[in-house]
């Protein structure tokens, strides 16, 4: 878990990493400045898998918890979180707005799988090492 901590220290920030044990390439995240949170869903469910404890519904996140996300997120690619990282089927959207007047859509879901959406062909994946929403904890 400190593991990105770690190469974040050691690396150049410019630089991505790729985590040991054919674990996700990560790269430093660079959004502009938050100025706006907007929680639009929590709890939701994107595929159906009815034997996933605990239910969906007990996924809510805070404006604390997603400001801290994005805080402590890197920036990853798509293989990635389809290949090497759990995803829950638990998630929470909503829009950002950036001090640039940018806004975007986001999710995050139960085991720390992010996306931004700028736009319809431009979206960024995120992964959290740090970040473990409980009862989700891997």
């Amino acid at each position: 878990m400190m593991l990105l901590a770690f190469l974040a220290a050691i690396a150049p920030v410019e630089h991505c990493v790729e985590l040991p044990d054919e674990g996700p390439t990560v790269c430093p995240l660079r959004l502009p400045r938050i100025t706006a949170i907007v929680i639009e869903k929590n709890g939701q469910q994107a595929w159906l898998e009815p034997n996933f404890p605990p239910p969906c519904n007990k996924f809510v996140l805070t404006e604390r918890q997603v400001r801290r996300y994005f805080q402590r997120a890197w920036k990853t690619d798509q293989g990635s979180v389809h290949y090497t990282l759990p995803e829950s089927p638990c998630y929470a959207s909503g829009r950002i707005t950036f001090s640039t007047g940018k806004t975007a859509e986001w999710s995050i879901d139960g085991y720390a799988v992010g996306r931004v959406f700028f736009g319809k062909d431009d979206t960024m994946f995120l992964y959290c090492d740090q970040c473990r929403f409980s009862p989700f904890q891997m």
